[in-house]
């Protein structure tokens, strides 16, 4: 597995029998650049990426991370920004050089290339871009910035492509982070790929080669720590997360989520622009000063909160949010004598919902509703997309009683 660390160290692989581990150290790469990825063949091991903005090749020992050679510059992909990404496949005899070019942005595309020499020349294709929706074809579609892919084939030899992209909401804004897509390829022996044949790519697609599987809707109600949708900001403060019987107990940090210096968060990604999610805190083992909820998460100054805190034996539940400079904040104050407080917050694709019950969920009051496009990359910034966490923060501990992130139909 190659992939690289930007701040400490450059490009690195790590090996493994089993793809559960173990995984061996990191092995250090002397090329540089970024997306590099591995090409295998008669015993060999290459390496491509992109240093200065040239997709270049060399040979590696992948023991010891030695560099068998000089790089060889193989393409500067067609005149698109940042060419990147690049995956070498062989069929019908050539050399196949896959790349992304544009930026991750509305710009975003794939481009291919072709030699009988690994080393190259490499022709480029006269179909180019061969998938982008940045055109007249794919202008309307919901789905955005498809690039950064890799071909596969499946079990039956038709091929596909799994590549990147976004979804536009509430016209031209996205908030939920670039997704994995699929799409279907055509690709003829000796010829160039064609994807989707040529057509945009939309959420519905006549796809005649795969059998149609709706996927069921998540649903998570259990704090399981081992579960891999967890997510938290930064490195951990371990001793802060408590997990026990399916609840979380949370040491709050000083730090809000705002000053983003290691806060006391635990969160997943939204991954349906329709969902609700709901938490339940223990207001008797709340302590005084400790402001504790649920948080819609872009970025550091792009998230709405909704939370309750305990300050002179009173309590409130609070809404707040930071969209760059502007700050709000409302209050409701609560019967402190409760024991314990639902929290809820919905989505309906176009705005998000804030709600508390203090009667055991029989009844929920709102308190807010915001636009989603609020918290949208073209607003606050960020790509990687929104998560629904839990935080704390102030002082003293809060108990978290179940998470439960449900997607609608």
């Amino acid at each position: 597995m190659i992939t690289t660390n930007t701040r400490n160290g450059g490009n690195f692989l790590v090996t493994a029998t089993d793809p559960k581990g173990p995984w061996s150290e990191p092995i250090q790469l002397k090329q540089g650049g970024i997306d590099p990825s591995l090409y295998f063949e008669n015993g060999k091991v290459y390496m491509v990426s992109n240093p200065d903005s040239t997709i270049t090749l060399c040979e590696i020992d992948p023991k010891t991370g030695d560099q068998l050679g000089e790089g060889k510059a193989l393409w500067r992909g067609t005149g698109g920004r940042y060419p990147e990404g690049p995956h070498i496949y062989k069929k019908d005899g050539w050399y196949y050089l896959l790349i992304s070019e544009g930026g991750t942005e509305l710009a975003h595309r794939l481009t291919i290339a072709r030699s009988k020499n690994i080393y190259g020349p490499y022709e480029a294709s006269p179909n180019n871009p061969i998938l982008t929706n940045c055109n007249q074809k794919g202008q309307l579609s919901q789905i955005q910035a498809t690039g950064h892919g890799d071909f596969v084939q499946d079990e039956n030899g038709s091929w596909w492509i799994i590549f990147l992209a976004y979804r536009n909401f509430v016209g031209s804004y996205h908030h939920l982070g670039r997704e994995t897509f699929l799409a279907p390829v055509e690709w003829k022996e000796g010829q160039w790929p064609i994807i989707n044949n040529g057509n945009a790519i939309n959420i519905e697609m006549d796809v005649p080669t795969i059998a149609e599987k709706k996927a069921k809707p998540k649903r998570d109600s259990k704090i399981d720590p081992n579960s891999f949708e967890w997510l938290y900001i930064q490195n951990p403060i371990e001793d802060n997360y408590l997990f026990e019987d399916g609840k979380l107990t949370m040491t709050a940090s000083k730090s809000s989520l705002s000053e983003n210096n290691n806060p006391s968060f635990l969160g997943r990604r939204q991954e349906s622009p329709s969902f609700y999610t709901e938490t339940e805190i223990n207001i008797s083992s709340l302590s005084e000063g400790c402001k504790a909820g649920l948080t819609v998460y872009q970025i550091q100054d792009g998230h709405f909160d909704l939370s309750v805190k305990k300050s002179n034996s009173s309590l409130e539940v609070l809404f707040d949010y930071k969209i760059k400079s502007l700050e709000g904040e409302k209050k409701v104050k609560i019967d402190s004598l409760i024991e314990k407080l639902k929290l809820r917050v919905s989505s309906d694709a176009e705005k998000y919902f804030f709600e508390y019950s203090v009667d055991d969920g029989k009844n929920f009051e709102k308190i807010d509703e915001q636009d989603i496009i609020l918290v949208s990359t073209e607003v606050v910034g960020g790509f990687t997309g929104v998560t629904i966490g839990m935080f704390a923060q102030g002082e003293g501990k809060a108990e978290f009683g179940y998470f439960d992130y449900t997607e609608n139909e």
